[in-house]
């Protein structure tokens, strides 16, 4: 699990019991600025600690569980291992997951990302975009997509 998986969650357990983020940052310690940062997979800098406390708040828990033997295709990393040949930086999972789920490109990967959204052979890029669908809501990936193809100039998938 991606730490962008975990924000969404915890947005939607806090709004199941009807807190909002200010009253969840009381309760945890924190400001409310983080909790909108961890809800949003933007906040990379979360201690263990920390983020176990806004878990409990919101009544999740955190488990370690072993991977599965047999793992589908990871598009993301095909994506990134694509986007990483021409290019000394290196592209990782991680930051094109950020870059989809919060539609704000890193200006030192936009050469990477360039070829992610103009080389990458459509069925790699749909694929990438469905794993990342998993982390926030397709209406919300679909328009962080066309917002980072624009803002790259992507010939083939600004729309």
């Amino acid at each position: 699990m991606y730490f962008e998986e975990i924000g969404p969650k915890i947005r939607k357990a806090r709004l199941a019991r009807k807190l909002t983020q200010a009253a969840l940052a009381k309760l945890t310690d924190l400001s409310r600025t983080t909790i909108n940062q961890i809800e949003s997979g933007a906040c990379q800098d979360i201690g263990v600690k920390k983020l176990l406390t806004v878990l409990e708040a919101v009544g999740l828990d955190l488990s370690v569980v072993s991977r599965p033997k047999k793992l589908s295709k990871d598009f993301l990393a095909m994506a990134c291992t694509s986007a990483n040949v021409s290019y000394r930086g290196k592209l990782e999972k991680r930051e094109l997951v950020r870059t989809l789920v919060t539609g704000k490109a890193p200006k030192d990967k936009r050469p990477q990302l360039r070829v992610v959204f103009d080389e990458l052979p459509a069925p790699i890029f749909d694929g990438m975009v469905h794993q990342v669908s998993s982390f926030c809501s397709e209406k919300r990936l679909a328009k962080n997509v066309s917002v980072v193809a624009k803002n790259l100039q992507s010939q083939k998938r600004a729309k």
